[in-house]
C-alpha cells in the first residue's frame, strides 16, 4: 500500500485543489489481489486505490470519458512493425499500471487447474460444431458465478488467441441465464485449450508492410435473435493484428445486406 501511494505521488496522478460550489466529491477505495504462481503458491500481494467513479452521474458530474489505454491492434501493429524493420524493443514498467501481464501460456494452465480439466481429454477443436446453441439449452445454473468468470477469463484469452474469439463471442451472449448445456461447451474450449497450449501470434521478420483484410459473416446465425454474425481479420504483410467475431445489431432479410454490413465492420476496422 505504501509503494502504491508512492508511486501514485511520483507520478503526479492528482493536484490538490478546492471542490467546486454544487459537486460532490468522488471517494476512493483499496482493491487487494493475491497473485499466485502455477502451483497454487503465493507469489506477491497486491495492493490498488481506485475511484469510486460509479458514483458519478452523466451530464451532472461529467459530459466526456478519456482513458489513455492504447488499443492492443495498436500494440501488435508496432510489434509486427518492429519485426519487419528488425527494431530494438524494450519493456518498461511502472508500479502501479499493468504493463507486465502474466504470459498467456500460464494463463491458460491456470484456466485449466481452476476448473480442475487439468487432466481432462484435450480435444482438437475449439468448439461442437455438431451442437446448436440456444438461450433454453440444457438446465439453469443454480450458480452462475463460476460460468460469468469463465468466459471472462476466456475473453481476455482471445487477446491473443483469435482461434477461440468466434466460441467465445457465442458463449458471451448466454451469462445473464447460463445453462449446463452452455458451461459444458465452455468446459470444450477449455479442453482445447490444453491441446494448444503453444498457439498464439507470430509475427514474421520476413514480410512486406502491406495491409490484407478477410470479412466473412454467418447469416442468422443466433438462433434466439436471428441476427446475423461478423467476422472479419486483418493482416500487416502475414502478421495478423486484428480480429473479430461480433453479432449485428439487427436482424437482416437478406445475406447481401449482412455481407455489405460485415465489410463495412472490417472497412472501419482498417
Amino acid at each position: 500500500m505504501h509503494e502504491e501511494i508512492f508511486a501514485l505521488e511520483e507520478n503526479d496522478t492528482w493536484v490538490l485543489t478546492a471542490l467546486p460550489h454544487h459537486k460532490t466529491a468522488i471517494g476512493c477505495r483499496w482493491v487487494y489481489k493475491i497473485k499466485h504462481r502455477a502451483d497454487g503458491s503465493i507469489e506477491r500481494y497486491k495492493a490498488r486505490l481506485v475511484a469510486k467513479g460509479y458514483t458519478q452521474m452523466e451530464g451532472l458530474d461529467f459530459i466526456d470519458t478519456y482513458s489513455p489505454v492504447a488499443k492492443l491492434t495498436t500494440v501488435r501493429l508496432i510489434l509486427a512493425l518492429a519485426t519487419m524493420n528488425n527494431w530494438h524493443l524494450k519493456q518498461l514498467d511502472v508500479n502501479n499500471t499493468f504493463l507486465h501481464g502474466i504470459l498467456h501460456e500460464e494463463y491458460a494452465l491456470d484456466i485449466l487447474t481452476d476448473t480442475s480439466l487439468l487432466g481432462a481429454k484435450p480435444v482438437s477443436t475449439p468448439i461442437d460444431y455438431c451442437t446448436k446453441l440456444h438461450k433454453k439449452s440444457g438446465t439453469i445454473l443454480p450458480n452462475p458465478t463460476p460460468y460469468h468468470r469463465l468466459i471472462g477469463r476466456l475473453i481476455y484469452l482471445t487477446n491473443t488467441r483469435p482461434d477461440i474469439s468466434y466460441c467465445v463471442q457465442h458463449l458471451s451472449q448466454f451469462v445473464d441465464s447460463p445453462t449446463s448445456a452452455h458451461q459444458q461447451e465452455a468446459f470444450h474450449i477449455v479442453r482445447y485449450l490444453k491441446n494448444a497450449l503453444g498457439c498464439g501470434l507470430f509475427f514474421s521478420n520476413n514480410s512486406h508492410p502491406q495491409i490484407k483484410a478477410f470479412s466473412d459473416f454467418d447469416w442468422a446465425g443466433c438462433h434466439d435473435t436471428r441476427r446475423s454474425v461478423t467476422g472479419f481479420a486483418v493482416y500487416l504483410g502475414s502478421s495478423l493484428i486484428s480480429w473479430k467475431s461480433k453479432k449485428q445489431a439487427t436482424v437482416s432479410q437478406s445475406s447481401s445486406k449482412v455481407e455489405y454490413r460485415a465489410l463495412a465492420s472490417t472497412t472501419c476496422e482498417i
